[in-house]
């Protein structure tokens, strides 16, 4: 499973009332919501990603991992997207010196 990180740009709503068209388009454009989200990648297609960002792994009393605070996010609001490695746990064997 990959874990992401993401930089996406989510809709808006302005609830201040009624407002003049010009300052609508002001508003726009000087406003985002933009996202930093780091999660597991559960699938991608060609439309969106579907992330989680908790992981619960296969236990005894599940058949298979869940998952939780999940985000669908379109591809159109991604702008950027990257693959987080993590090193591989080092294993400590018994009876070993270290030099």
């Amino acid at each position: 499973m990959k874990i992401v990180y993401i930089e996406w740009v989510d809709a808006m709503t302005i609830n201040e009332g009624w407002q003049p068209e010009e300052e609508l388009k002001k508003w726009a454009e000087s406003n985002d919501w933009k996202v930093n989200q780091i999660g597991f990648l559960i699938e991608e297609t060609s439309e969106y990603l579907l992330v989680a960002g908790l992981k619960n792994p296969e236990r005894r009393s599940f058949s298979e991992d869940r998952y939780s605070s999940v985000t669908k996010i379109p591809k159109g609001w991604i702008k950027r997207l990257e693959e987080i490695k993590i090193p591989p746990k080092k294993v400590k064997r018994k009876g070993k010196k270290n030099d």
